[in-house]
């Protein structure tokens, strides 16, 4: 199961342009997900500039490799109003 989530990880990050980080890269951060642990987030954002409004709707799914390291997928969705 680990090797199955693992291979798909590494094959949509390869397909992928964007690549971010959310916890520190250098320090102890606070550790929010367990090993093993699945965590499920909805995101919006919404932004207007002039008579044009923007709204970003996303699932992001994470997975917990470790107790220090998580891996994730987010699958944004864009709507443009005029």
């Amino acid at each position: 199961m680990k090797a199955r989530i693992i291979a798909i990880a590494l094959l949509t990050s390869s397909v992928s342009q964007v690549t971010f980080a959310h916890d520190p890269i250098f320090g102890q951060g606070p550790h929010v997900l367990f090993k093993d642990g699945f965590e499920v987030a909805t995101e919006f954002h919404s932004s207007k500039k002039g008579d044009e409004l923007e709204n970003e709707i996303g699932l992001e799914v994470k997975y917990g490799l470790t107790s220090a390291w998580v891996m994730g997928i987010a699958l944004p969705y864009g709507i443009k109003a005029e």
